[in-house]
């Protein structure tokens, strides 16, 4: 009997799909419908795509419908047209080898399709960003790195320098930083100096979801970047939010996880 094949993983990604659908319809309520996902799913994969670029793909508001009138930045543009052109490649590649990526595959195509999706990989951390290191100050166990995410904001993260040494990082290097919703405070009416967590950025409420003990806050920081803070019902109340609310992002650095490309 003959044994079947693993199928080649197509190089397909609902948030690569999605930005598609954006350039073509101009609303990201349309894209939703078409790829198959909900409204407020689309603006989450939106926020997410425009955390991990160094300028915004999209630009847009929730509201209406029609999703605001969303659409594709240049910048962004220039990404959907990358993308599209590795795609195009990896299908070239395809019929160099004599594979046909909707049938059954050989192990060394396979084998490359899954590295491939592993560039796209998903964590459970709600805030992941992508930006450069500027400065690393090395101490005599842990170091202090500086990540620029844009908009002259940082996020400083602490580290052991062993982990400095294997992830290679130094001034100018791309990093990933993730930092759990939960390790996120939020406080209204201070200054940067007043608290003792290195990492005090500004923004405003952009949304707030209130469940039966929690509340998921979504702020809007001055770099464009989106944050998550899962923070009590009663601290919302506390903090009397409210949308477009002036408020700061507070987390400590030993709370940010860095990651970079292998």
């Amino acid at each position: 009997m003959k044994q079947t094949m693993p199928s080649f993983p197509p190089l397909k990604n609902k948030q690569i799909v999605l930005l598609r659908e954006i350039a073509l319809t101009g609303s990201i309520a349309q894209a939703a419908q078409h790829v198959g996902i909900s409204y407020k799913t689309a603006w989450d994969a939106v926020d997410g795509l425009n955390n991990l670029f160094p300028q915004p793909l999209i630009v847009g508001r929730m509201g209406g419908k029609n999703g605001g009138g969303t659409q594709l930045t240049p910048y962004g543009e220039q990404v959907l047209l990358m993308f599209e052109s590795v795609e195009h490649q990896y299908r070239v590649f395809l019929d160099a080898v004599g594979v046909d990526a909707s049938s059954a595959a050989p192990q060394l195509p396979d084998t490359f399709g899954i590295f491939l999706k592993g560039l796209l990989m998903k964590t459970s951390a709600r805030n992941q960003f992508i930006g450069q290191v500027t400065e690393v100050k090395q101490g005599a166990v842990n170091s202090e790195v500086h990540l620029n995410i844009g908009g002259q904001q940082n996020i400083i993260a602490t580290i052991t320098n062993d982990s400095v040494v294997h992830l290679e990082l130094q001034k100018g290097k791309p990093a990933h930083a993730l930092i759990k919703a939960s390790a996120v405070q939020l406080a209204v009416n201070i200054t940067p100096s007043q608290v003792s967590a290195e990492n005090c950025l500004l923004g405003e409420v952009e949304d707030f979801i209130l469940g039966a003990v929690n509340c998921e806050v979504k702020v809007r920081l001055v770099s464009g970047k989106q944050m998550v803070a899962i923070i009590t019902n009663e601290s919302a109340m506390r903090l009397a939010l409210g949308m477009g609310k002036t408020i700061y992002v507070l987390f400590s650095a030993s709370n940010v996880i860095l990651a970079t490309e292998s």
